[in-house]
């Protein structure tokens, strides 16, 4: 959701600055001096509302190649009721308490299968609260790796399946 949030408030913002171009050329308009340049502005207010619509549909194409290949991980009240304890002892945000909930009891439900003895990588760029040695101990416990970034966790995932 994050993701979406970002573009949300990105696409808002870009929105109220094309407006404001579009009223202010309105009245650059009204003066001949300032005609031929205009056009090159009108471009711009354009290109605004072009990035969203390019940024919002290279979201969605991505939201769909994970939703084929990965798992979505559900929040249960087990893993919110884990999440109030991550917080206390970790001094997680309750977002990042949730997150970090869901990962362990996942992996857990993943380890009592013995069928399963794939290894497991958690990707995510929240270095500064997911570094925790403490966390790092609870995942690399269920045989788990922490990456921070993304084409790490791509390089993981990738020797993984060679």
């Amino acid at each position: 959701m994050e993701p979406y949030e970002t573009l949300i408030r990105d696409a808002q913002r870009r929105q109220s600055l094309a407006s404001e171009l579009k009223q202010e050329l309105t009245q650059l308009g009204r003066a001949e001096a300032f005609e031929s340049e205009i056009d090159t502005f009108e471009e711009l207010a354009a290109l605004l509302t072009r990035r969203r619509e390019q940024e919002m549909g290279r979201l969605r194409s991505t939201k769909e190649r994970l939703l084929q290949v990965g798992n979505v991980l559900a929040l249960s009240s087990s893993a919110l009721e884990e999440s109030l304890r991550l917080q206390g002892d970790l001094n997680l945000s309750p977002q990042d308490a949730g997150v970090l909930a869901s990962v362990l009891q996942h992996l857990r439900s993943e380890n009592t299968d013995e069928s399963s003895t794939e290894p497991s990588c958690f990707v995510n760029r929240d270095a500064s609260d997911f570094g925790d040695p403490d966390i790092e101990e609870r995942l690399a416990q269920l045989g788990c790796q922490i990456k921070y970034r993304f084409d790490d966790g791509l390089a993981s995932v990738q020797s993984h399946l060679s």
